[in-house]
């Protein structure tokens, strides 16, 4: 009986400390920081930011970002997100804002004479079951750098608004 007391009280506890790590990870902006550092730690997707607030469930900005990939990188000001994760348990990925504000895309691939392909890219075929969608899209003063230096720019503050379609994510072949 003694036994199964301690078990029971051992269990409980590995389950707090569980319970209490994704809280702190999710819902604080310190969460935010090391998530982000630990993603970045391993994956070839790079995520800095100088100024983290708010949380990833929820309510997420970061100010004066730096995303590198080995074919480019994306610095901005501000990058905003505002979703509902509690979507995912129904299988919907909800994006209901995001802004990104003064953003510079550089594109570090060579150049190609073939045309650009707009499609989303593949993804493993365990997050087929996604459907996702982004209520309101809002980029302000983008600047794109092709890989030989020639900017395509906006003057316009507001490059694009708007919602953007439900979509579902293609598995990989």
């Amino acid at each position: 009986m003694r036994r199964w007391f301690l078990y029971g009280l051992i269990f409980l506890l590995l389950f707090g400390a569980f319970a209490w790590a994704i809280h702190w990870f999710l819902f604080t902006a310190e969460g935010a920081r090391r998530l982000l550092q630990t993603a970045s730690r391993w994956s070839p997707l790079k995520v800095e930011a100088r100024v983290v607030r708010g949380q990833i469930a929820g309510h997420l900005t970061l100010e004066d970002f730096h995303v590198r990939w080995p074919q480019g990188e994306i610095h901005g000001d501000s990058f905003e997100l505002r979703w509902q994760p509690f979507y995912l348990l129904t299988g919907r990925l909800v994006a209901n804002e995001l802004i990104l504000k003064r953003v510079q895309v550089r594109n570090n691939s060579p150049p190609t004479k073939a045309e650009l392909d707009l499609s989303w890219p593949t993804v493993p075929a365990f997050l087929t079951w996604l459907v996702g969608e982004i209520q309101t899209l809002q980029i302000e003063d983008l600047v794109y750098l092709q890989s030989d230096g020639t900017p395509f720019s906006t003057n316009s503050p507001r490059v694009c608004s708007g919602s953007i379609a439900v979509w579902r994510l293609i598995p990989s072949p």
